[in-house]
């Protein structure tokens, strides 16, 4: 069931975290993966909600069956969380990042099917018309969120396969599973989105989406060759030549949204209608980011107003730095205090009110300044670009 491509790649990972809810689709991917590739190298990651009683209980069978077949199983227990499905995704796939870093993983494999697949596009679609949108997931993406998902990917070896074809090979095996009853609630736009879908929606859903993909991948590839032949990274910002701009391309459209995503620091990418209609205008500002031009140049960094308020709501809001441990602030930099008492926070002030500043011992420094005084800091533009941008796997976008 999971194609060779997805068992070479993971069969040379050093460790694989499997998102685990003892559920059909993961249980499944469990047992395919330890069959695959062995048990040794793989953990299985249980995020437990709290959202309802009876949640750690299930937690607690889910990690012993995943031990029963020989796999380490780490329960994940969240806390504090706003009740929204869009909070509890976010602290998911953030508590999962955290134990994938612990193990040394770098891909998460999560058991999204064409079921799923064909929901998801249903979904979009009501919203949006964007080829990108409806092509699906990625059968490898990044990690959903950011900073906390840095360089780590997400890994879907049954996007191909149909949710029904998994339960019976389950039952085929003997092999148990636990039903969640969120599943079955009508609350969801997801369990809506399902009940309205036959056989042959999902069958055709997923196959548009997989013909889709081949022109996301390609753009995406596009939109990588621009940033490399263009685009220059200057601290905090990004440079390019207007004139790389003319004709308008799709893969100069989402480079460009790339790159305000990057300049901001923000998890997601505005929508490409809105950035192709800000470099129509060509100046504006969108997702967080600034997009200006002056001499020929183009230039994307954070938007002031974004980052402190507008208005008589503006204000700079300063966090304390743990000493010797990497803080990643807004997104865009990563710094390590030389020591303790350092704060962080927005200059507030011009040339550049987002530049970040310094105090310690009642002095303020620059980032320069800091650095001199051994703090070791990183703008993370690159990183970000390259973690929205990933190099497309040529076998994988055959076999998918």
């Amino acid at each position: 069931m999971i194609a060779p491509p997805f068992t070479d790649l993971l069969r040379a990972e050093p460790a694989i975290l499997v998102a685990f809810s003892g559920g059909g689709d993961s249980t499944a991917l469990l047992h395919l993966l330890c069959e695959e590739v062995g048990t040794a190298r793989i953990v299985a990651g249980i995020v437990d909600h709290a959202a309802r009683p009876g949640s750690d209980e299930e937690a607690r069978l889910a990690a012993g069956r995943a031990e029963a077949l020989g796999v380490r199983a780490r329960i994940l227990t969240l806390q504090d969380v706003q009740r929204s499905q869009a909070a509890w995704r976010r602290a998911r796939y953030v508590a999962l990042c955290g134990l994938a870093r612990k193990i040394g993983a770098q891909r998460i494999a999560v058991a999204h099917t064409r079921d799923d697949q064909a929901e998801t596009v249903s979904m979009r679609a009501r919203r949006s018309k964007d080829a990108r949108l409806l092509a699906g997931m990625a059968p490898i993406a990044p990690a959903p969120v950011w900073p906390e998902g840095r360089g780590l990917r997400l890994v879907r070896p049954l996007l191909d396969v149909g949710r029904a074809e998994l339960r019976g090979w389950l039952r085929a095996r003997g092999a148990e599973w636990i039903e969640d009853p969120s599943n079955e609630n009508d609350a969801y736009e997801r369990v809506r989105t399902r009940r309205l879908l036959s056989a042959s929606e999902i069958a055709r859903l997923a196959h548009e989406a997989a013909r889709l993909r081949e022109g996301a991948e390609a753009i995406d590839r596009a939109a990588a060759a621009w940033i490399a032949a263009h685009v220059r990274l200057d601290g905090g910002r990004a440079v390019f030549p207007l004139a790389a701009l003319a004709p308008l391309q799709d893969g100069a459209a989402r480079a460009v949204s790339a790159l305000i995503a990057a300049a901001a620091g923000a998890e997601s990418e505005p929508p490409i209608e809105k950035v192709r209609a800000l470099l129509a205008r060509g100046t504006g500002t969108l997702g967080g980011a600034k997009v200006g031009a002056r001499g020929g140049q183009a230039t994307v960094s954070r938007d002031p107003g974004a980052l402190l308020g507008r208005g008589k709501e503006a204000r700079a809001i300063w966090i304390d730095l743990p000493q010797g441990k990497p803080l990643v602030w807004d997104g865009r930099l990563e710094i390590v205090a030389p020591g303790p008492g350092w704060r962080i926070g927005p200059a507030a002030a011009p040339p550049d009110p987002t530049a970040p500043v310094f105090s310690s011992g009642g002095r303020r420094f620059s980032l320069a300044e800091a650095q001199s005084e051994q703090a070791a800091a990183e703008w993370l533009l690159a990183a970000h670009l390259e973690h929205l941008l990933p190099l497309v796997h040529p076998a994988l976008s055959r076999a998918c």
